[in-house]
């Protein structure tokens, strides 16, 4: 272990769940995910919402321990209990795949809709548009969905740029409109949103 290293160590050892978590950051930058984890994980069991999540994405991804979506269920809901919307998108996708769960899309969709009034979550409102689409874990609505669409476009998502397009270019959820049904596939093509 080099010097750096040793001293995150150190601080860790004697602090709280922040300097658990930094060590955690530190020995992952490093490719040391065995000590990465032990770290990340003592965090978690202090409370540390982002370590939640981390040892949520470990068990998910497998990385370094055996993938286990059951317990990424469990880390995730840790750390959505407190509103976290990048937890509560990392559970909603759980629950709409039924990994590691029962498929719930009536569930996921509440997940992604408590990200998406949480905070300004581009992914979140992208998702909650799709499923309002497909009418997936909510009723079909083409009017909200176009809502979504353009919130997230709003927000810089791509991809709900492209369907914004795709909404303007079909009358989906909104009056026809070939210009901006263009403008929008064009900002979308150039890795924008509008």
């Amino acid at each position: 272990m080099n010097k750096e290293l040793k001293e995150v160590v150190r601080v860790a050892k004697n602090n709280g769940a922040e300097s658990k978590y930094l060590a955690g950051i530190s020995f992952e930058k490093e490719e040391k995910y065995r000590e990465a984890f032990r770290w990340f994980l003592e965090s978690a069991n202090d409370g540390h919402i982002e370590a939640q999540i981390k040892i949520g994405d470990y068990y998910a991804n497998g990385i370094f321990i055996k993938q286990d979506f059951q317990k990424s269920v469990l880390w995730y809901t840790r750390a959505s209990t407190y509103g976290n919307s990048e937890a509560l998108i990392k559970l909603a996708n759980l629950y709409k795949d039924g990994l590691g769960t029962e498929k719930d899309l009536k569930l996921a969709f509440d997940l992604y809709y408590r990200a998406s009034a949480t905070s300004d979550n581009s992914d979140a409102l992208y998702q909650l548009a799709l499923m309002a689409r497909h009418g997936q874990g909510t009723i079909k609505d083409d009017q909200s969905a176009f809502v979504w669409f353009k919130k997230a476009s709003d927000l810089g998502h791509v991809k709900a740029t492209t369907n914004l397009g795709y909404c303007y270019a079909n009358g989906e959820g909104v009056s026809k409109d070939p210009k901006l049904a263009y403008e929008c596939y064009l900002k979308a093509s150039e890795g924008n949103s509008l």
